[in-house]
């Protein structure tokens, strides 16, 4: 299974591990419960530990005040309250089962560390009393954050243990390697730091299954008493059977709720009988497997578990069946073979020094902005937006699509919401992102959407703007080339440094993942750039300051020389291709 694969099949897991690590404090919503003077109610007894009632009915409030404000103004914010209270329940008392694992693997206490994120938080409200008030918002004293924060922060240290004490074979990196050398690490030999990186990813793989595991076995071996009678709807229990598996309330529970987040306009009834047909399907595929392939897995497990373990094993298996002839290799070199080609590439430190347009520019892009939309109409404004907009929609002709209110800055949607439609807005508005002309489209009072295109003008440093700020940029320049300062270091010596990467790879065609814009000068300058000489340019309202450490020509690939990758990615391929196969049959 490719980990891309896993991964998507480990998120239910991971969510489960991660759930209340970081607690919002200016949400700006009042909780429903209150800590007050009277005496404590409990929730239940887990494992002999009393849990007090304000506790989870916090967790409760907070997960579905956090859900609705997620879905805000969609068909999946209408979710039934019993569902969302199901998984958070749960997914609670799981958190005080991964304590308890905490406990018995004698992890260390985590309180110096809360106290520190507290007093962290406390200083960004400007003092105790505003942070009391957050908390008090919130239904927090300062003692359960604290509480919280030490849950939290036991548990990932719970993670960081068994991910280090998980065991990862030379066969299994090399496996990994071979299979996903061109997806991660193209030209790049096996060396130490690249055996490194495949090492923490398959352990990080590896702990996640295993906390899972672990945590199955706590359940099944925990004692659930006194349980609140107000509690007792929302407990584990089996929903339904289907050819002779069970899947429990909270698995059915969760799929709807991710039916719903992905199938907006489908009503909570379709989304329930859609959340059973993919789990019936599921089952379906896990007996296809058993009867077919000799596929089996605990059926006691959690379905998700039951479906990663058995494609796991099953892909395996049909890995090892596949022995492709040369021909087949040949045919899937020749396929793919841009795939093994060494593109030319550059490695090089990269920093951003913006700059903030004067008064004078943020002038000069209000009136571009006004003399645009005297020229602009209906019929050549796709034509405008593409050739003078700075929004990525320009090349959409200004296409924003469908949009609800609360989805765009205020003002703009104050000015779409109430233009006439078919027209185009008789001012421009201004929001934070420059200066917009808007033309309404469409709208649909029932949906309560409103269908436009725009066209955007951001201010920009001029020439003039930058030039004053070049003396600067020319100081740091020499500082990095002296070696009194390093790319590393940037950011934190530089106010006005908005980026920076160290020994970035670089390729003409990929440009330079997470920079803005289209970079065709910088990449240009860095392909012609003396090697470890650090330069500058001015590009885009920016400087860029730039090294290149190494360059990379063109090589074209050899099948001789790549044959051990092409054979397991060709078996990979092959083996997808059959489970895909099998996943149909059993629609």
């Amino acid at each position: 299974m490719s980990l891309r694969g896993l991964r998507k099949k480990m998120k239910p897991i991971v969510w489960l591990i991660t759930l209340f690590f970081l607690i919002s404090l200016v949400a700006g919503y009042v909780m429903s419960f209150r800590g007050g003077a009277q005496k404590t109610q409990y929730a239940f007894k887990l494992n002999g530990e009393k849990v007090a009632m304000y506790t989870v009915q916090r967790a409760m409030a907070l997960a579905e005040a956090e859900y609705k404000q997620a879905y805000k103004g969609t068909a999946a914010q209408n979710l039934d309250s019993q569902i969302l209270n199901t998984v958070t329940l749960n997914e609670f008392i799981d958190r005080m089962l991964l304590l308890d694992i905490a406990k018995k693997m004698k992890i260390g206490s985590t309180e110096s560390q809360a106290k520190e994120r507290i007093a962290a938080i406390e200083a960004n409200f400007g003092g105790k009393d505003k942070f009391k008030q957050a908390l008090l918002a919130q239904g927090y004293t300062e003692r359960t954050l604290r509480k919280e924060l030490e849950e939290g922060l036991t548990i990932n240290e719970l993670t960081r243990k068994v991910t280090s004490d998980e065991v990862v074979t030379d066969s299994e990196v090399e496996e990994f390697y071979n299979q996903n050398k061109y997806i991660y690490f193209k030209e790049e030999s096996l060396n130490n730091e690249v055996k490194e990186q495949i090492i923490q990813r398959l352990k990080a793989v590896k702990a996640a299954k295993t906390l899972a595991l672990e945590l199955v076995k706590a359940r099944k071996g925990m004692e659930l008493t006194s349980v609140s009678k107000e509690l007792k709807p929302y407990l584990l229990k089996i929903e339904f059977t289907y050819e002779g598996i069970d899947v429990t309330n909270v698995e059915y529970d969760e799929r709807i709720i991710v039916t719903l987040s992905y199938l907006d306009s489908k009503s909570l009834d379709e989304a329930k009988t859609i959340a059973k047909k993919e789990i019936e399907k599921e089952i379906r595929f896990l007996k296809l497997l058993e009867q077919q392939q000799g596929i089996e897995v605990d059926a006691s497990l959690p379905l998700e578990l039951q479906m990663l373990f058995a494609n796991e094993k099953a892909f395996d298996k049909l890995k090892s069946e596949i022995n492709p002839t040369d021909k087949e290799l040949e045919e899937y070199f020749d396929k793919n073979r841009s795939f093994y080609d060494i593109e030319r590439a550059v490695e090089a430190n990269i920093a951003v020094f913006g700059v903030m347009p004067s008064q004078k520019d943020i002038k000069l892009a209000e009136e571009k902005a006004n003399k645009l939309l005297k020229e602009v109409n209906v019929e050549n404004f796709a034509e405008y937006a593409k050739k003078y907009s700075n929004c990525p929609s320009a090349s959409n002709g200004g296409a924003l699509g469908a949009f609800k209110k609360g989805m765009m800055a205020k003002e703009f949607e104050e000015a779409a919401f109430s233009g006439e439609v078919g027209k185009i807005y008789p001012k421009v508005v201004k929001t934070q992102f420059g200066e917009h002309i808007i033309f309404v489209q469409s709208k649909d009072d029932k949906a309560g959407t409103v269908t436009a295109s725009h066209i955007l003008i951001t201010p920009k440093p001029s020439d003039e703007t930058l030039n004053m700020k070049s003396e600067e940029v020319a100081t740091l320049v020499k500082e990095l080339q002296s070696g009194k300062l390093t790319f590393g270091e940037l950011r934190d010596k530089n106010p006005n440094i908005q980026f920076s990467q160290k020994d970035v790879k670089i390729t003409e065609a990929r440009g330079i993942f997470g920079l803005p814009g289209d970079n065709k000068k910088l990449i240009d300058r860095l392909f012609a750039a003396k090697l470890n000489q650090v330069s500058s340019i001015k590009d885009d309202g920016r400087f860029i300051i730039y090294q290149v450490l190494k360059q990379i020509p063109y090589k074209k690939a050899v099948l001789s020389q790549v044959e051990v990758q092409v054979i397991a990615a060709y078996k990979a391929e092959k083996a997808t291709e059959k489970l895909q196969e099998m996943q149909q049959s059993v629609n």
